[in-house]
């Protein structure tokens, strides 16, 4: 049986099929790209909504833990007669024995700065600081850890008052 049409026509068939297949494929290739990007993009929109939730929560927490321990302390001052100065101690040295117990690390990822800003966060930071220099300098860390520890925040908080006084008015 012979081809009713001829060997150029038959090429071009051919040839013209193939363009159609490769357009075809470059389309799908295409709409594959834009359907992964759009995956993509859904999930990275999903991840953000999840931080923003998060971060409100954050938040959330540190504020009514930050308010709690402002509270307790307040109630501290105002049915015994600790001085107030006996109570920063207080706070302070409650906030390394959590520290070295190993309770105040959890508590302060729940918290945030709701338990690493009042007092008990110093005394955190001064254990946290002995632990470390125990483990560098052995013995000699228990005098020196404490001092690097929290030398930022008194020498902020130094120069901050001196700033204070400098710009104030004095009422004496």
């Amino acid at each position: 049986m012979q081809n009713p049409i001829g060997e150029a026509e038959l090429e071009w068939i051919l040839h013209r099929n193939c363009e159609g297949t490769e357009r075809l494929r470059d389309n799908l290739d295409f709409r594959y790209e834009i359907q992964k990007n759009a995956d993509t993009h859904k999930k990275e929109m999903q991840a953000s909504i999840a931080e923003f939730q998060e971060g409100r929560m954050d938040y959330f927490n540190a504020f009514w833990v930050g308010g709690l321990i402002c509270a307790l302390v307040q109630i501290l001052m105002e049915k015994t007669k600790l001085m107030p100065g006996r109570i920063m101690v207080l706070l302070v040295c409650s906030g390394a024995v959590l520290s070295f117990l190993g309770v105040y690390e959890p508590f302060k990822e729940f918290a945030g700065a709701g338990a690493s800003v009042p007092l008990l966060g110093f005394g955190h930071v001064l254990m946290k600081g002995v632990k470390e220099a125990v483990d560098q300098s052995g013995f000699m860390g228990v005098f020196e850890g404490g001092f690097r520890a929290g030398a930022i925040g008194c020498s902020a908080a130094l120069v901050l008052g001196l700033i204070a006084a400098f710009v104030s008015k004095n009422k004496i």
